[in-house]
């Protein structure tokens, strides 16, 4: 199990980088609105859209793997302990492409 709050900052830095470009005229937002489209892609398809700053400040982040039917998956788990520790056992429940949320037990 690893967690994966500590990540938070570089999605931040993702969203902090185009801003500290000066924006002169339209060709300046039209290539801004590239590196959005590239950064959205990116997080939508993967799994570092859970890598969220809001979620971070109340949730644990961690990505984990479990075995089913003899195959091995990694997952990441949105859930209500923070300090969560390898050998729990947990409930979790499917929000998304490999994406899981736990309460607490």
């Amino acid at each position: 199990m690893t967690d994966k709050s500590v990540e938070t900052i570089n999605y931040i830095a993702t969203y902090i980088i185009p801003f500290v470009y000066d924006v002169q005229n339209d060709f300046d937002i039209a290539i801004m609105l590239v590196i959005f489209l590239v950064i959205y892609c990116i997080y939508t398809n993967s799994s570092l859209v859970a890598i969220n700053p809001i979620l971070a400040m109340r949730y644990g982040l961690y990505e984990m793997e479990y075995e089913d039917g003899g195959r091995s998956h990694s997952i990441i788990v949105i859930a209500c302990d923070k300090d969560l520790i390898e050998g729990d056992e947990i409930d979790i429940y499917p929000i998304g492409r490999k994406l899981y949320f736990s309460k607490n037990q």
